[in-house]
């Protein structure tokens, strides 16, 4: 016979979801741990004909664990109560725990300081099932682990997903269990004690903003999350604060609060006060490509019994809203630049457009062709190197011109070809892409149609893009 004992508690409406949770268990543990379920023939239990109570006394007295099955607040839960407070008797030589399996939004307070397992969280299965089948003190009379598994073992993830899935069918969609989950947005709800939030309430809003963070970073616990374990780099479980998470996010708990924490924060103490969050610096936990990951709090709750709140916070992914290239690009009549069409570049000498770039602090000049269309980027380094070979020959070189370059093929070509175009509705994105889409490109044109045929309307360098 096992020694591990595993008892459901459960109203007899959640028939359904004890027998698919002892199912589970039964399967998974290979028989070495014996699951009681008083309602179900196919499961140990009290039996028909007996005294119930005397037997749930026997039988609780030789578990090791038993597992709450808890759907709703407005449910009577007195049996279930009377039941795992009876396993938990002080008095009783033979410990037991209590693990909450939460179908819905909120867990029992008695118990609200015990393991939950948060039914619709993937993360928070698959921890409990790792503690289930290897944790070396989770039946403390087995002999070893349930199962011979390292925690790390990709079984334990497909197991958990398969108990995630099947309790999704049993749960009533009221609960979120049936319902199909399409969040792309890591979820945290973080849970203030009702002590917390009155001195957060206490503080003078405009002078106590480091007090509120300190009380929140200590004592803001998170009862519930989703798609964090990739975000925060570790699981959540049921000891953790958001403390934890600046300790992990900063390797160092001394360090200053970062944006996104005092953002968060101010948000959850505005709530606390019962306010809408307005005026909020908003701060990326991270910046993934074009895309920040915000910290928003989107929901708080009191509760009148015991005055707890809970904030619910999604970290929502986020890109800046596009920016024109018309916006920020430098307009014709404000870049330095030469229009061939009004000066000819026989008429532009090479020693004087030197020296104006240098005495301007420019690399290079835009030159610009009939109808202030754009032909060429006139680079100083390569107008100093035409000039350095030139005189080293003997050439009097005071006298060369714009178009003496220009005729060297290499360089025209060069010229030419290391500039991009886009056209007026191009945001700053799509500039960035068309420069990079051209080999030595540094500078971007923004003409009327979008073409190298087009009247130019401003431009743009690699470092504005930058």
């Amino acid at each position: 016979m096992s020694d591990a004992h595993l008892f459901v508690s459960h109203k007899h409406t959640d028939k359904a979801i004890a027998e698919t949770f002892a199912q589970f268990v039964k399967e998974k543990t290979a028989g070495r741990v014996k699951v009681y379920v008083s309602s179900s023939p196919d499961f140990d239990g009290p039996r028909v004909g007996k005294s119930l109570n005397p037997q749930l006394r026997n039988t609780l007295a030789a578990t090791d664990v038993v597992v709450l099955i808890y759907t709703s607040e407005s449910n009577d839960w007195q049996y279930c109560m009377w039941e795992c407070g009876l396993a938990i008797n002080p008095a009783d030589e033979r410990p037991t725990d209590v693990v909450v399996l939460q179908c819905g939004e909120t867990g029992p307070r008695p118990f609200a300081d015990d393991l939950r397992v948060i039914a619709h969280d993937l993360d928070s299965i698959t921890m409990f099932v790792q503690e289930l089948l290897t944790g070396d003190d989770f039946f403390p009379r087995l002999e070893g682990k349930v199962i011979d598994f390292n925690q790390e073992d990709p079984t334990i993830r497909k197991y958990a997903q398969e108990l995630k899935e099947d309790l999704s069918t049993v749960i009533p969609a009221s609960l979120g269990g049936s319902q199909t989950d399409l969040t792309s947005s890591a979820f945290l709800r973080i849970e203030l004690p009702k002590e917390s939030v009155e001195e957060i309430e206490a503080l003078d809003e405009s002078t106590g903003a480091e007090i509120t963070r300190k009380i929140i970073r200590e004592h803001g616990k998170i009862v519930e999350s989703d798609l964090t374990t990739a975000l925060f780099g570790f699981a959540i479980d049921e000891t953790t604060t958001l403390g934890k998470v600046l300790d992990k996010s900063q390797k160092g708990a001394s360090l200053e609060d970062p944006g996104w924490f005092k953002s968060l924060a101010k948000q959850i103490g505005l709530a606390a006060r019962e306010r809408y969050p307005q005026g909020i610096a908003y701060a990326p936990y991270r910046v993934e490509g074009d895309k920040s990951l915000i910290p928003y709090v989107t929901r708080s709750r009191r509760f009148e019994a015991d005055g707890r709140m809970q904030f619910d916070t999604y970290f929502v992914p986020l890109a800046p809203a596009p920016i024109l290239a018309t916006s920020r690009m430098v307009t014709t009549d404000q870049a330095f630049h030469k229009r061939l069409d009004k000066t000819p570049a026989t008429a532009i000498g090479l020693p004087q457009l030197k020296n104006d770039m240098d005495d301007d602090g420019r690399s290079r000049v835009p030159v610009l062709g009939e109808g202030g269309t754009p032909q060429y980027i006139i680079h100083l380094s390569m107008i100093d190197k035409f000039i350095s070979n030139l005189s080293i020959k003997g050439t009097d070189v005071t006298t060369l011109t714009l178009a003496d370059l220009l005729a060297v093929d290499d360089m025209r070509q060069l010229f030419a070809n290391s500039l991009a175009v886009v056209g007026p509705e191009a945001t700053m994105t799509d500039a960035r892409a068309a420069m990079d889409a051209v080999e030595n490109c540094q500078d971007v044109f923004v003409t009327r149609d979008g073409t190298r045929d087009g009247a130019v309307l401003g431009w743009l360098t690699n470092v504005t893009l930058m």
